[in-house]
């Protein structure tokens, strides 16, 4: 194992956590359309589907109808 200064782990979180709030910020200024509503709450029910902290949720099979874009313009 090479020992890794921790000065350069230090900062290579920090520019990781920038990253992060960067995306953040460019996430939260998207505009929704009306139309996306419900495909966003369909993606929503998707990933708690998929990584739903029940474990049993875990296991669901996703038909395949859940990754069609219905109502599209």
């Amino acid at each position: 194992l090479s020992t890794v200064d921790p000065q350069d782990t230090y900062e290579k979180l920090l520019i990781c956590e920038e990253k992060l709030i960067f995306l953040e910020n460019k996430v939260a200024g998207f505009v929704v359309e009306e139309w996306m509503v419900p495909e966003q709450e369909k993606l929503t029910e998707l990933i708690e589907k998929t990584f739903g902290e029940n474990e049993q949720n875990r296991n669901v099979m996703v038909e395949s109808d859940d990754f069609e874009m219905h109502g599209k313009h």
